[in-house]
């Protein structure tokens, strides 16, 4: 899920000595800045100038050079004012239109990807394989949990790394009504993993209340093998 410092320009430099923790440089890394209006209009005309047709393009030029003097300008300072006090200028908007859109959210929104099968032959199966990617998730998670994963970096300079705390124990709520609009949850404090089999839901603990591993790759097999046998 996105966050406020997904939305930040990289900037500071990482020390040469120095313990890796995970949020480490989080409060060093600068605000994205707002783009300045007249670049953003100029680059949106760009954009779909190779759409329209001269006509609508026309129609569009001048739509763009009356907001430019208009609202746009109003909007652009009360932007900068909001500024003043987030953490990011974008983030409310962002998460607002991923949580507000009220259409079939596969495909839409939500990404899937595809795995390459494993290098060993043997352990290609699906028990072994799933058994295999969810001890391998819950030892990444054990170091996120811990603080211990390294940032990420981009040469010498270290890369936002708030977003990876929604990447567990995370769901989207759907909204009561059909105009409301859904709530994300997370908890840095679940200790379970979802397994779903024909329409069934199971779950069973995996970490313990320090985030250690608290099951074995035997363990899962077992646990996968009596949910597919359920």
């Amino acid at each position: 899920w996105l966050s406020n410092s997904h939305f930040r320009r990289i900037s500071a430099m990482a020390p040469e000595e120095q313990e890796p923790g995970t949020f480490m440089y989080q409060d060093s890394i600068e605000k994205l800045p707002i783009p300045d209006l007249k670049t953003t209009l100029t680059k949106y005309e760009e954009a779909v100038s190779v759409l329209l047709s001269p006509e609508e393009l026309k129609k569009t030029k001048a739509e763009i050079e009356r907001f430019a003097a208009e609202e746009g300008a109003q909007l652009y300072e009360e932007l900068k004012d909001y500024d003043k006090t987030a953490n990011s200028y974008i983030e409310e908007f962002w998460n607002a239109s991923y949580t507000n859109f009220q259409g079939p959210l596969v495909l839409n929104v939500n990404p899937i990807f595809v795995l390459e099968d494993d290098p060993t032959p043997s352990r290609n199966n699906q028990i072994a394989r799933a058994s295999s990617l969810i001890l391998s998730s819950l030892k990444f998670i054990r170091a996120l949990r811990h603080e211990k994963l390294s940032p990420d970096m981009w040469k010498k300079t270290p890369l936002c790394m708030s977003q990876f705390r929604y990447l567990f124990g995370s769901a989207r709520v759907p909204s009561t009504t059909s105009e409301g609009c859904d709530e994300i949850i997370n908890s840095q404090d679940s200790n379970h993993i979802i397994l779903i089999r024909r329409g069934q839901l199971y779950y069973f603990e995996a970490l313990s209340s320090d985030f250690s591993i608290s099951i074995t790759e035997r363990e899962i097999i077992k646990n996968i093998k009596m949910i597919i046998k359920d």
